[in-house]
């Protein structure tokens, strides 16, 4: 009945495929269904036997029973359905045709295909696709997805809901985009193109809202690639960064006062990154490294302290000493100047935190010339102890002398002349002694 090389096709198809005549007989089968049958009731099917009650498990009598009789009523039947064995699941694709000769009805095929792999495959595309919607749908940007000529193609739902509250609709895919933009001097018109000739922009934009506030939104032009690499269409991403400008403001705010501040602070000051690398010093740290405020933003922190070095590591060294935590309290150090001069320095130090980002500030305080000004007081108190060195031992000795030679004439107990001349010339000598004393003493104040 059936031609031997149309026979050889069905039996190396991947279908379960049957003939089944109008009382439900078999009139022919393929070698894949065969096998199937068998494995399922242990028992070979034949031509002339029932496939119908005798072939078709209970599950699925229902809808072979609707696709047969559609079939023999001349309308093709397909159905895809779920099969469940011993807690495995199964896909199928169930396909039932009308088959004529010399146009009467001759009966019935009926086709089954394990269609298991390209559902779990379309199962996972399906699931990707939610989850990419649900992340596009769950961010604070707007986002839109334009092609070559500015038709929408995609619009998350803050996309969506920015363009129903200003239109009123409810559908715009397919629709152009330049519609719902009428300001020619909209960014739109300007970045649109750009973008088109594969250049990507980011652009801050602000304008005052109906209560008067200013709104900061960032917009990014992006142009849009399939895997070949050509381009399909632009991207614009649209997010409100209000309380991001906000912020910066109040960063600058700081900034600015902290400058106003420490400008007029004597004491030095010195602002790094975490790499101690430079990036502010005030009026006294310049003075006292006697770099311009240009000069020390080239400088590490290594560059101005005697002995200080960066490791490999990036972190700072003193001599041979790696500091994990660079925090000093009133330590004294020697400074470098811009010429090489060295300086005595009292440091104090300690870090703080920009957007997660480390910073070290370092307090210097030139103590030369205070430790001059000691040196100097040190001097004069070892003169004055000199003085009073001299005061209570070289200048009472001849202070004596003189005084006990003067109460002797005095008293009149000497009377002879020659012993009178030698007291005198015993005064002299001193007088001469106390005036040396006296010049000394002046030469050390």
């Amino acid at each position: 009945m059936i031609d031997k090389h149309f026979k050889l096709i069905l039996d190396n198809s991947s279908e379960s495929i049957v003939f089944i005549g109008t009382n439900h007989e078999v009139l022919a089968f393929n070698k894949k269904l065969r096998d199937v049958l068998y494995q399922y009731y242990n028992k070979e099917i034949k031509e002339g036997d029932l496939y119908y009650p005798d072939f078709v498990i209970e599950a699925n009598q229902k809808f072979y029973l609707q696709g047969f009789d559609s079939a023999i009523n001349g309308t093709p039947f397909s159905i895809q359905y779920l099969s469940k064995v011993e807690n495995v699941s199964y896909w199928f694709e169930y396909k039932m045709m009308p088959i004529y000769e010399d146009g009467k009805l001759f009966g019935v095929t009926q086709s089954i295909k394990d269609i298991t792999r390209e559902k779990v495959a379309e199962q996972k595309i399906i699931d990707f696709s939610e989850k990419l919607q649900a992340f596009l749908n769950n961010t604070d940007e707007s986002i839109t997805l334009l092609d070559m000529h500015s038709k929408i193609m995609f619009m998350n739902q803050t996309a969506l809901k920015t363009i129903t509250h200003n239109t009123g609709g409810d559908n715009f895919i397919g629709e152009d985009f330049r519609d719902f933009i009428p300001d020619k001097n909209n960014l739109f018109y300007k970045y649109f193109p750009i973008a088109l000739q594969g250049e990507n922009t980011i652009i801050d934009v602000s304008y005052l809202n109906t209560l008067g506030e200013t709104i900061w939104y960032q917009t990014k032009f992006n142009s849009v690639y399939d895997q070949s690499g050509k381009q399909i269409g632009v991207s614009i991403f649209a997010k409100d960064i209000s309380n991001q400008k906000a912020l910066e403001k109040s960063l600058q705010d700081s900034e600015e006062k902290f400058r106003k501040i420490s400008e007029l602070m004597p004491v030095g000051v010195l602002l790094s990154d975490d790499n101690f690398k430079i990036n502010y010093s005030n009026i006294a740290a310049r003075e006292i490294f006697q770099y311009s405020e240009v000069e020390i933003k080239e400088l590490c922190i290594s560059n101005v302290f005697e002995g200080f070095s960066i490791s490999e590591s990036g972190k700072l060294k003193i001599d041979d000493l790696v500091i994990d935590n660079p925090f000093f309290s009133q330590e004294k150090l020697i400074g470098l100047t811009k010429i090489n001069e060295k300086k005595q320095l009292l440091l104090s130090s300690s870090s703080f935190f920009i957007q997660e980002n480390q910073h070290f500030i370092f307090i210097v305080q030139d103590i030369t010339s205070i430790n001059q000004k000691d040196n100097i007081i040190k001097e004069q108190n070892t003169k004055l102890r000199d003085i009073s060195w001299y005061q209570s031992h070289l200048l009472r000795a001849p202070l004596a002398k003189i005084m006990g030679i003067v109460k002797l004439l005095e008293d009149g107990i000497i009377s002879d002349e020659s012993e009178k001349e030698f007291l005198l010339k015993a005064i002299y000598e001193s007088s001469t002694e106390l005036d040396k004393v006296i010049h000394d003493i002046v030469n050390k104040t």
